[in-house]
């Protein structure tokens, strides 16, 4: 679907991009939604082909790009798919060809027009050199042949920076060992829990029990826990000053909001806002906390309406809570009520 979008060059720039597997998760992500995209208000196919190519050019220096594009187009899609009339970079690009700063999307809700810039807070550095780790782990345990399910748990003062090869290849062999140790046959209705910390301090523990089938050659299944990882002070600064950017770019006495997609698994929006503060958030914690943070932003942007968070935080926030709007009370085109229920009906 992609390849039918764009120009010669840009199918080179496809083509060169294709041969990192790393990127595969995130033209997938476009190209499943590449067809609804088409629906947007004033989409055009020399438009779309600008797009894509510009984003294809970029994303040879920096793959983050196509994560990022696949994001404004997924916030897009929650408007269109309320059959919300919606425009794309409604400022358009100026005559030498450059993009205009100005909004990503434009959607008429209600009588009115909300524009919208996207941030998508990205994966950090740390949270990646963990992954790399974590999925090592999870793949050699998984290869080993048991009716065993194991349950690891590392300790909420990891540092991501600790978990390296060598701290991950003693995990992998103990596990290994102790599940090699176990009788097979035996029922394990009670999950028997084993310590990690005579690998390292504080490092965690994990919990083996018997998976309910029992087909032959069947392998071990295997899940991993983390606490969250804090954003550095470089990290942090980095957010202040692309808020200040997007917020340059919502035009003066409208209605503008910022989208922030969180695309961590471990993250959560408040630490963004605070990163002094633990991120770890009980049920009735979180909005009173945001609230207090984002009161502190406000009233630094006052063209700035509101935000809108989606979270990646399964656990705290089931699928239809991802979404949440927070109003900007300081703000020189304030939300009204109406347009608020508008608003968080198609964030549903």
């Amino acid at each position: 679907m992609i390849y039918k979008f764009l120009s010669k060059q840009g199918k080179h720039w496809l083509n060169e991009l294709i041969k990192n597997p790393d990127v595969h998760y995130a033209l997938d992500s476009i190209e499943k939604s590449l067809s609804q995209y088409t629906q947007l208000k004033d989409i055009t196919k020399s438009k779309l082909v600008s797009k894509l190519n510009d984003v294809l050019k970029d994303a040879l220096k920096d793959k983050e790009k196509l994560l990022d594009f696949s994001a404004e187009i997924k916030v897009a899609l929650l408007f269109l798919d309320k059959g919300v009339p919606t425009e794309h970079e409604p400022y358009g690009k100026k005559n030498d060809g450059e993009k205009k700063k100005g909004p990503d999307l434009l959607v008429y809700i209600n009588n009115e027009k909300v524009y919208i810039e996207v941030k998508r807070i990205r994966k950090t550095r740390d949270e990646k050199a963990q992954e790399v780790q974590l999925l090592k782990i999870e793949d050699a345990i998984r290869k080993i042949p048991s009716p065993f399910y194991v349950d690891i748990s590392l300790g909420e003062t990891l540092n991501p920076l600790i978990l390296t090869d060598e701290v991950s290849n003693k995990i992998i062999k103990k596990i290994t060992s102790i599940i090699h140790s176990l009788d097979q046959t035996e029922d394990y209705l009670n999950s028997k829990e084993f310590t990690l910390n005579d690998i390292q301090e504080e490092l965690g523990s994990f919990t083996i029990s018997r998976k309910k089938s029992n087909l032959k050659g069947e392998r071990t299944s295997c899940s991993i826990s983390t606490e969250p990882i804090n954003y550095s002070n470089e990290e942090y600064k980095k957010f202040k000053d692309d808020v200040a950017d997007k917020v340059s770019q919502l035009p003066k006495n409208e209605i503008g909001l910022i989208f922030f997609w969180v695309d961590s698994d471990v993250h959560e929006e408040v630490d963004l806002l605070n990163p002094e503060v633990s991120i770890y958030q009980t049920s009735d914690g979180p909005k009173q906390h945001i609230n207090f943070q984002l009161n502190k932003l406000f009233q630094n942007y006052h063209r700035l309406s509101g935000v809108i968070y989606r979270s990646k935080w399964v656990e705290l926030q089931p699928e239809s809570k991802r979404c949440h709007l927070y109003r900007n009370r300081w703000a020189d085109r304030k939300i009204n009520r109406n347009l608020m229920k508008a608003l968080e009906e198609c964030l549903d």
